[in-house]
C-alpha cells in the first residue's frame, strides 16, 4: 500500500479490519480518525483514493494527516524504505516493490538526502500529487503539492518548498514565562468553591519566518472561561491561542495552539458567589489577552 500505491491492498486491509461490511464501515473509521486528528475540511467515501466526488482532502489536511502518520515508528520504517521484497506464496513467485516516491531513490535525479518519507497519488481528476517530510538540523518540515500535471514536477516543486522552508523558517522559542498566568474562580452553584492558576507548563516551539519576530509580530493570548465549574476530581482544559497581530505574506495568520497547565487549589470553606467576574484580579484579565499578552 504505501510503497507501490497499491488499491488492492488497500482495499484488502479494509476488509480484514472489517470484513463485508468494509465498503461502509471502513471509510466511517477513516472519517472519524481525521476529525480526531484535525483534519476538517477531509472526507472519505473510500479506503483506496480513486475518485469520488464526495471523497475530498487540502493541502493544510493532508499535512496534519502525514505529520500525524510519522508517529508511528513502523509507518516511518516503510516510508523511508526504497524496496521490500515479497516472498514466494503458492499464488506467486517472489516479487520486489518499489517506492513511487523519487526523493528517497540515491539513484533518482530528484533525490533528496533530507526527505525522510512520503506519499504519491494519482487520479484522472486530482492529478499528480505528493506530501512529503524532510529532517534538517534535527528539524521536519512537511509540504504537501497538489494537482500537478506532470508526473516529475511534484517532486520537483516539494525539494523547493521545503529547501524555501529551512532556508526561510526558524524553530523559535515561546519561553514559558511569556505567557502570562491567570487565575480563574471555581464555581458550584451559589458557592466559589477556590480557584485555579492557569500558566505554560514549558516552552512551545513556533516556526517563524526570518522576516517575522515574537516580540513585533505575534501575539498570545490565553483563553479561559470566567470561572471553571468546580467538579471533584475535575479536569479543566485551557489553552493559548498563537496569532500574527498582523497579516503577513510570508505566513497565515492562525498559527496554532499552546495547551495550558491548570492547578487548582480549594478554599478551606466556600465563599458565596454573586457574579461571573468576582474574583478575577483585574491585571490578570488584562494580562491575558490582546495584543501585548506576549512579553520577550
Amino acid at each position: 500500500l504505501l510503497l507501490s500505491s497499491g488499491n488492492d491492498a488497500a482495499a484488502t486491509i479494509a476488509q480484514l479490519i472489517d470484513g463485508d461490511a468494509w465498503k461502509t464501515t471502513f471509510p466511517e473509521k477513516m472519517n472519524q480518525k481525521a476529525a480526531e486528528i484535525g483534519a476538517s475540511d477531509t472526507h472519505f467515501t473510500n479506503p483506496h483514493g480513486l475518485h469520488d466526488d464526495e471523497h475530498y482532502s487540502t493541502a493544510k489536511d493532508l499535512c496534519t494527516i502525514l505529520a500525524y502518520a510519522l508517529k508511528n515508528k513502523t509507518v516511518q520504517e516503510i516510508l523511508k524504505t526504497e524496496t521490500y521484497t515479497i516472498g514466494e506464496t503458492n499464488k506467486s513467485d517472489a516479487r520486489d516493490l518499489k517506492t513511487t516516491n523519487e526523493l528517497i531513490i540515491p539513484t533518482d535525479t530528484n533525490y533528496d538526502p533530507n526527505v525522510i518519507g512520503g506519499k504519491t497519488g494519482f487520479t484522472e481528476e486530482a492529478g499528480y500529487c505528493f506530501a512529503g517530510a524532510a529532517r534538517k538540523g534535527g528539524n521536519v518540515l512537511i509540504a504537501v503539492v497538489l494537482k500537478n500535471d506532470d508526473d516529475q514536477k511534484r517532486f520537483e516543486e516539494t525539494a523547493k518548498l521545503l529547501s524555501y522552508g529551512f532556508n526561510n523558517f526558524t524553530k523559535t522559542e515561546i519561553p514559558s514565562d511569556s505567557i502570562p498566568r491567570k487565575k480563574v474562580g471555581l464555581v458550584a452553584e451559589d458557592k466559589r468553591m477556590g480557584e485555579a492558576s492557569v500558566y505554560a507548563g514549558s516552552s512551545a516551539y513556533l516556526w517563524l519566518h526570518n522576516g517575522l519576530t515574537l516580540a513585533d509580530n505575534v501575539r498570545i493570548e490565553t483563553n479561559t472561561p470566567e470561572n471553571f465549574i468546580y467538579e471533584e476530581n475535575g479536569v479543566y482544559p485551557a489553552q493559548a491561542t498563537v496569532s500574527l497581530s498582523e497579516p503577513s505574506r510570508y505566513m497565515k495568520s492562525e498559527l496554532g495552539t499552546i495547551p495550558l497547565t491548570v492547578t487548582t487549589a480549594l478554599y478551606d470553606t466556600p465563599k458565596p458567589f454573586t457574579g461571573e467576574n468576582e474574583g478575577n484580579e483585574p491585571e490578570n484579565n488584562a494580562a491575558s489577552s490582546g495584543p501585548n499578552a506576549l512579553t520577550i
